[in-house]
């Protein structure tokens, strides 16, 4: 009896021993904190993964369309300085054009970290951040690239017909109408008419709206990315362009003379013709030049962009 009371004695006084913070609140703690390291450190790991994507991403879509700009200035230099406003001489003096331009095919979904979002919404019609409209420009240039080999087809068969008839005259097709309706069907070289000013005139248009979303993507791409934490992974793929002189637009062709040749209006010759880029701003001036030599306004702009991003990315949990 009194050994069992000896042990109920001796447990008591150890239960006098216990440390409660030492045995039980610093261990839960240790736990906790782990717990919550680890967690955070997994969502950090998380969030950086998901800005290598959207890098990743954007310099995908800023090469895909960098390729696509080069290609329009390729065939662009077929004809360049050589166009007139007359539509029979622009037919003849934009050549057939073998090219191994490729469509590009990039998935617009992919976009959607560029959107504002309702707490970033500014007030501004940016459509260089409208997925669609930069959807609209990859599916344009495929239009225009299939319009160039529709047209190439065409062209194999109309300017080697007139050149075996009429060698004479040279390659340019100074020729009247009549005697190219001699050797030519008029359907025929009216569709040639057709496709040659939309190719001219998309060409022209497409060629700024690319330039101007080059220059722009990479600053939206900056502010929609947090580059600085993973500036050792990759950068984003800055664009500029010195051949100012290559976006200047061709010469119009008369549209009195083109209403006359498809027997329309000169309003309806307007409208067939019509890109939907014809009210958009003009090129864009990012030059080596003036990224060495930035202007005070430019400065001030860059600053307040850089600011922003800043802000934008200080907390990465947020």
């Amino acid at each position: 009896m009194e050994a069992e009371l000896q042990e109920i004695s001796n447990a008591i006084k150890d239960l006098s021993t216990i440390n409660l913070v030492k045995d039980y609140i610093f261990p839960l703690a240790i736990v906790l904190i782990g717990g919550f390291v680890a967690h955070f450190s997994a969502a950090y790991l998380r969030y950086l993964d998901a800005q290598k994507e959207k890098l990743d991403i954007a310099n995908e879509w800023i090469l895909g369309l960098q390729q696509a700009f080069h290609s329009l200035i390729a065939i662009k230099g077929n004809y360049f300085e050589n166009l007139t406003h007359k539509p029979i001489q622009r037919a003849g003096a934009f050549p057939e054009i073998i090219s191994s331009s490729k469509t590009i095919e990039l998935q617009t979904n992919k976009l959607s970290f560029i959107v504002q979002s309702i707490d970033d919404y500014s007030g501004e019609n940016n459509f260089h951040m409208n997925p669609a409209y930069i959807a609209g420009l990859q599916s344009n240039y495929n239009t225009l690239l299939n319009t160039l080999h529709e047209r190439n087809m065409l062209a194999a068969k109309i300017l080697t017909i007139l050149a075996q008839e009429y060698s004479a005259k040279g390659p340019h097709l100074d020729l009247q109408l009549e005697q190219i309706y001699q050797v030519i069907n008029p359907s025929e070289f009216l569709g040639y008419i057709q496709l040659t000013e939309y190719i001219i005139k998309s060409t022209d248009e497409l060629l700024i709206a690319i330039h101007n979303f080059l220059c722009e993507f990479p600053d939206i791409c900056r502010y929609s990315i947090d580059t600085k934490r993973i500036k050792h992974y990759r950068k984003v793929i800055e664009v500029y362009y010195d051949r100012m002189d290559l976006l200047e637009k061709s010469p119009t062709v008369n549209y009195s003379e083109l209403a006359a040749l498809f027997q329309v209006t000169e309003k309806e010759a307007r409208e067939r013709f019509s890109t939907g880029y014809e009210n958009q701003p003009g090129p864009i001036e990012k030059t080596t030049e003036s990224i060495k030599s930035q202007s005070v306004n430019q400065a001030i702009e860059k600053y307040k962009l850089n600011k922003s991003i800043e802000i934008r990315h200080r907390y990465w949990w947020k």
